[in-house]
This record gives structure tokens, sequence and C-alpha cells, in this order.
């Protein structure tokens, strides 16, 4: 754990790994424009922010860009580097296109971890929980903004942790259609602006610590997100309403339609 808190993903930690609502996550989807980076709803569009992503777990978000340069490994190298960088005994059937399955990454929080383990084991397990945290970022950010697929927690906010630490106990979902495609797709049709949760940290921005807030200033920054050869603009000018502003008719895209489709093509997908 102090290694992943050194690391700033402490809040990855502290909201803990629960089953994902994939049903969820693919309706989500289904309404997401490429084009814009936003989700469209009947009463307008909504994104996942800077702001969402540092109050919710935590993250610096003003570091220096994470970059470098890929070199082909053929497999011997790929298992040697994952046993002393991850810990993982992996196989070639766990790479696709030289990236690292993430079914195996969370395979491997399934094992037990020995409270005796070396300093060398715990800084590769805290590696392993880096690399997973964004797998759940959808669901919880819309548990936390859209409130008809929201489930209950069974307790309140804990001040001085990440905001998204609060997911981390019982959660009921009975009032909610959970893991149903079909019933998510009629709620998010139907949604309403005043069913939409538009700044659902306010209340308690009083209450979170420094790591989640230190990055503010350049939360309504429109900009463009770097990760290796990864270029996601970040527009939070199309989404003013979840700064309580008013929305005015926003500027056009920071990439031109040919250069932005050649970009979205590039990932790093394992």
């Amino acid at each position: 754990m102090p290694h992943i808190r050194v690391a700033s993903f402490g809040g990855g930690i502290e909201r803990s790994y629960k089953m994902v609502d994939n049903h969820l996550v693919t309706t989500l989807v289904e309404r997401w424009r490429p084009e814009t980076h936003t989700f469209h709803f009947k009463f307008g569009v909504t994104t996942i922010t800077l702001e969402d992503v540092q109050v919710l777990w935590g993250l610096p978000i003003g570091d220096e860009v994470v970059s470098g340069r890929d070199n082909r490994l053929t497999f011997s190298e790929q298992r040697y580097l994952c046993n002393e960088l991850l810990g993982l005994h992996v196989e070639e059937n766990d790479f696709k296109t030289q990236k690292l399955r993430l079914t195996r990454l969370t395979a491997e929080l399934g094992n037990d971890f020995p409270e005796d383990a070396s300093e060398d084991d715990c800084v590769r397990r805290a590696r392993v929980h880096r690399d997973l945290w964004p797998i759940n970022v959808v669901a919880i950010w819309a548990w936390e903004i859209i409130i008809h697929v929201s489930p209950t927690h069974s307790m309140e906010y804990q001040s001085g942790k990440a905001y998204g630490s609060r997911s981390n106990c019982h959660l009921s979902f009975r009032e909610i259609p959970n893991h149903a495609i079909s019933h998510y797709r009629s709620q998010l049709q139907s949604l309403q602006a005043f069913e939409f949760n538009w700044m659902p940290y306010f209340q308690a921005e009083d209450l979170l610590p420094k790591s989640c807030l230190s990055g503010k200033d350049s939360w309504r920054c429109d900009t463009a997100l770097l990760f290796w050869e990864v270029v996601e603009p970040h527009l939070p000018s199309r989404v003013m309403r979840q700064f309580g502003m008013v929305q005015t008719i926003p500027r056009n895209l920071i990439f031109n339609k040919k250069e932005h489709m050649r970009m979205h093509k590039v990932n790093r997908k394992g």
C-alpha cells in the first residue's frame, strides 16, 4: 500500500476493485461521440472530466507526460519483463499485439498476496494495481452523476479520502435495474436534466484531501491528454453545466476531422 500511495494511486485502492457493471458501461458507450468526446442525451451532453478523475481517485493531473519508446519484444523478453516488473508468470496467449491483456492483470488480483511479502514483491503488486485502475472509471462516474443508475451506499463519504472511496462498502442495487442493457437503455433514453447530478462533489469539496484538489485550476482547460502515442481531447467547454456554469455554443474541435479520426485509431489496448 505505501508504494501505491507514493505513486499517487492510493485513491484507486481506497475505492477497491468491486465488480464492474459491464452492461451499464456498454449502454453508455452507445451514447459516446468520439468526435466531441461526450455522452449524448436528450437534454444535452456530458463527459468525464479531469475534475472527476482527480476527485474520485485523487490522481495528480499536472505532472509530467507519460511517454517513451516501444521496442518490439520477443515472447521470452516479454515473459522476463512481466516476471521482473509485475511478478506475473505469463503464456503467449496472455498477449495481444505485444500488449498484455487486462484479463491477465485482473486474474492476478484474485490470487492471495502474503502478508510477509518482500519489498520487491510489494512493488510488483503495486504496479499491477496501477495498471488496473482505469477499468471501472466509467461505471463509478456514472454512479455518481446519473441518479437512476446509482446504487444505495451503506455508508457516507469519509473526509480525507478520495471521493470514490465511498463506493468501497456494501452497495444495494434493489432500487435500480442493474446488469440489464434493455433497462439501462430505457432509463438513459428518458433521462431528464433534473435527474442528472451535475455537481456531485460540491457539498464534499471542503472535506476532500489536497490530492483531490491540487489541479483545480486545470479542470476547465480545453487541452489534449497525452499517454505515450495516444492523444485524447479534453473539452470541458462543451459541458459547462458540470461546473455550475451556463452552457454557451462550444468552440470548434482542437483537431480537424481527418486528424481526429487518425488519432482515434491509436490506442494501447491489450
